[in-house]
């Protein structure tokens, strides 16, 4: 898995900017980021691309027009409905097996799963793209007081993480996974 800070950067200074540009510019952000994930799902994942059929054209779909998905129904068909058909749910589950691999990535992805506490654990697959856009986006919408806050907790020289269960859960699977890409970003 490559992360980049450069990508990261970049969408921290998008998320400033779109932030900056009120409502208008922040729906149209949104109205393109779905377009591009509806023509994702349509192209690479047999169980989107079915789902999906009735929908009229990519541009014209808006949210609220997209059926309903479960985790059990996502659960039933990971081996179709992941856009990446190289990667399968036998695959992510020995991974996971192994808590050695906590925060390591498999190829291009990082694996995390849920607790399961609606009655089915789900697992979470994200490449190095959404990582860069989530971590960037973040700091976009950090505050000075959250800053503060960050800088007084790491004089104090204590990391705390708080995660539940034994498991590749996102809390420890996500800080360790930052420590193997970026160790930079995990001691601050």
């Amino acid at each position: 898995m490559k992360y980049s800070l450069i990508r990261t950067f970049g969408y921290f200074i998008d998320g400033i900017w779109t932030a900056w540009g009120g409502r208008k510019r922040i729906e149209g952000k949104q109205r393109g980021n779905l377009r591009r994930l509806l023509q994702e799902a349509r192209q690479s994942s047999p169980y989107f691309n079915k789902l999906y059929a009735h929908l009229p054209d990519t541009n014209l779909v808006k949210l609220n027009d997209l059926p309903v998905t479960s985790k059990v129904d996502l659960m039933g068909e990971f081996d179709n409905w992941l856009t990446d058909r190289s990667l399968t749910l036998a695959q992510v589950r020995e991974h996971m097996g192994n808590m050695d691999m906590l925060g390591v990535p498999i190829g291009q992805y990082a694996v995390f799963r849920t607790s399961g506490s609606s009655g089915e654990p789900a697992v979470v697959v994200l490449p190095s793209s959404v990582l860069e856009y989530l971590f960037g986006l973040s700091l976009a919408r950090l505050s000075l007081r959250q800053l503060r806050m960050t800088g007084k907790i790491q004089k104090t020289g204590t990391h705390l993480i708080i995660s539940g269960g034994n498991g590749h859960f996102a809390g420890v699977g996500f800080y360790k996974l930052i420590q193997g890409l970026v160790p930079r970003l995990a001691k601050s």
